[in-house]
């Protein structure tokens, strides 16, 4: 299998382009050559990150590495059907047949019908009283106080 570009940054294959960078900058400042003069190791895993970066950044080199991932990984998943003589994948469950209402749900269902009804024949009663609305209010600079709109003064 080639190597996963994902893997070496540390990142899920649905990273978006912030965290590509980030991940980027985090490896190549870890791993770069001039901090880890001694250990030969830290180039390769440096100039692995660079590449990684490479394909990431770029949307089409990104779109066809996926590509050859999901090849891979099919191709991967047929050998071991093959050697095991299963299908990888499991069979898709038949959907049972359900109950329209649980138990929970048959409250839920008396009051959603009672609702229906109210509003099939009107919508209901109306509030016969209105309801108060809190007063706006407004600064009055010549005072120095705030006043609602009858001109009253109000405690803010």
């Amino acid at each position: 299998m080639m190597e996963n570009c994902y893997d070496t940054l540390g990142i899920a294959e649905t990273a978006t382009p912030e965290e590509i960078k980030r991940a980027f900058r985090e490896k190549a400042k870890r791993h770069h050559p001039d901090h880890n003069p001694t250990d030969v190791s830290a180039a390769e895993r440096f100039k692995a990150a660079v590449a990684a970066h490479d394909i990431l950044s770029d949307p089409a080199k990104r779109k066809a590495h996926d590509q050859q991932l999901l090849s891979a990984r099919q191709a991967k998943a047929r050998q071991q059907s093959s050697a095991t003589g299963r299908s990888p994948i499991p069979p898709t469950p038949t959907p049972t047949a359900r109950p329209r209402y649980t138990t929970g749900d048959a409250v839920a269902a008396t009051a959603l019908a009672a609702l229906l009804a109210i509003m099939a024949s009107g919508g209901g009663s109306r509030r016969s009283t209105s309801r108060r609305r809190a007063p706006r209010v407004r600064w009055d600079s010549r005072v120095g106080r705030y006043r609602d709109t009858e001109g009253r003064f109000v405690a803010r």
